[in-house]
């Protein structure tokens, strides 16, 4: 469908705008509107070859001034007048019409062409952010796994529980028997849960196993790599290959999974975001 270009002018202030040659009045008018701010309450005229000033007051007469246009049109609004015939169609209010309209058809173009241009841009910034992420959670689970490895040699025969510190003697990370205060974010070692009084031990829960009970990311050696997207960590990417460990939780964050993967060394590991450090 071809295009016609038209300069409507208003007082002194004047518009230019591309519209589809078939343009239902009340769309041209509610367009008008939009763009010169104002309520759809104005006379509309068209500019004819012979230089006069002709009311358009209903879609034939928007036809006839398309038709011999040359696909150039000139309008003249005035907003002075007090009556206004009643178009073809009631018009629904200015704001409301407008932006139910479609737009117009260069204007549908250049909005294309932003878009394309700006994803161009925006791609390759996009894809070395990614990149950088990911050589740094490389680098946080090769540390996880080393750390795994030295503190697994230093306590023979003792679960390590990585990334937890106990919250009294500052022990990190807890070796031993775990004792996580229920609903809380509270962990204690074994010779400071042993100080308690019998009521205070009932406030807690013995964890024998490395647990992701109370367990927070960001405790893990360097915490989370920095440039990762907002809100991460979040689930495994769908479509995740199959074939994890049983008892392995679905949705575990990846960078979890990278510290799993360098550091558990038995398959059938049933541990969930905490690195296992049974003795082999």
């Amino acid at each position: 469908m071809s295009s016609i270009t038209i300069k409507a002018s208003l007082n002194d202030e004047m518009r230019r705008l591309t519209v589809c040659n078939g343009t239902e009045l009340t769309q041209l008018r509610a367009i008008l509107a939009a763009r010169f701010e104002i309520p759809d309450a104005f006379a509309l005229k068209w500019i004819d070859e012979d230089g006069d000033a002709v009311t358009i007051a209903n879609h034939d007469d928007l036809t006839e001034a398309l038709a011999t246009s040359g696909g150039k049109l000139r309008l003249l609004l005035s907003t002075h007048t007090t009556t206004l015939p009643a178009p073809a169609t009631p018009p629904a209010p200015a704001a409301a019409n407008a932006a139910n309209q479609p737009l117009p058809c260069n204007a549908l173009k250049g909005l294309l062409g932003g878009l394309m241009a700006n994803l161009a841009t925006e791609l390759p910034k996009i894809a070395a952010t990614a990149k950088d992420a990911a050589e740094k959670a490389q680098k946080a689970a090769k540390e996880a796994g080393d750390k795994a490895s030295q503190a697994s040699q230093a306590h023979p025969g003792k679960t390590v529980h990585l990334g937890v510190t106990c919250d009294v003697t500052g022990q990190s990370p807890i070796v031993g028997t775990r004792y996580h205060k229920k609903n809380e974010d509270y962990d204690l070692c074994e010779d400071a849960f042993q100080k308690l009084s019998e009521e205070e031990k009932a406030a807690y829960e013995a964890l024998d196993r490395p647990s992701m009970v109370g367990f927070n990311l960001g405790a893990l050696p360097g915490g989370l790599p920095a440039g990762l997207p907002a809100g991460f960590p979040g689930g495994l990417p769908a479509g995740f290959p199959a074939g994890l460990p049983a008892g392995f939780p679905a949705g575990l964050p990846l960078v979890s999974l990278l510290e799993w993967t360098a550091s558990c060394r038995t398959v059938s590991c049933r541990m969930a975001s905490r690195l296992c450090m049974r003795p082999r």
